[in-house]
């Protein structure tokens, strides 16, 4: 056997020792002692306990339905988008390699740019928490304006909702019934909280909607 004829035999043979990543439809090559997982589900797997998580959108996917269909978009209803959202549910994407607010970017072709940086995208539907980039739906407003808009839509997050909450509504309701029976020094000591803000309770400066 010619040298030419040994190393074809060995290229077949290792073609067809070469196995093939296990999750359906990969494809991939197998990664050395990978659970029978190719680098990229492997990878997966390390980080997330399992590998069928998705591997995300294609290169390219994000910034297509952007500019053809989210920018296009004629409807009255809610266009809801389907990639990434910030931890407040909004949507979010990534260009010129910094993440950027998929509402901001609509609101500023649909409406010019912001009056200020302080005016914000506001949602007039009420869903932006929910994905909306409906461009129909989108206006600058100032934080209060906006604010104003959440209390009307009931999406203001207040007391208990609030991610930096430490008091429940009934230690609230606590707080304000032993007025007089504790200084505010004591009560902010059993709430671990501040005399600041129990001051704050009492007075009806903060958590006004609990009676």
């Amino acid at each position: 056997m010619t040298r030419s004829d040994q190393a074809n035999t060995d290229e077949v043979s290792r073609m067809a020792d070469l196995r093939l990543c296990s999750i359906p439809d990969c494809g991939k090559p197998l990664k050395v002692k990978s659970r029978g997982l190719c680098n990229s589900h492997y990878l997966l797997f390390r980080r997330h306990g399992d590998a069928n998580v998705s591997l995300g959108p294609s290169k390219g996917t994000v910034p297509k339905f952007y500019s053809s269909s989210v920018l296009s978009f004629e409807g009255k209803e809610c266009l809801t988008w389907p990639f990434s959202r910030n931890a407040y549910g909004y949507a979010v994407m990534r260009k010129d390699g910094k993440t950027i607010s998929v509402s901001r970017s609509v609101c500023t072709h649909a409406r010019g740019a912001p009056p200020s940086p302080k005016h914000e995208a506001a949602h007039s539907c009420g869903k932006g928490h929910e994905g909306c980039v409906n461009k129909a739906h989108l206006s600058w407003k100032t934080h209060i304006g906006n604010a104003e808009d959440k209390n009307i839509h009931g999406t203001q997050p207040i007391g208990e909702r609030c991610h930096f909450s430490k008091l429940s509504e009934i230690q609230v309701s606590e707080i304000r019934s032993l007025k007089g029976v504790f200084t505010q020094l004591e009560l902010a000591r059993m709430y671990a909280t501040t005399v600041s803000n129990v001051s704050a309770i009492q007075l009806r400066k903060s958590w006004k909607h609990i009676q």
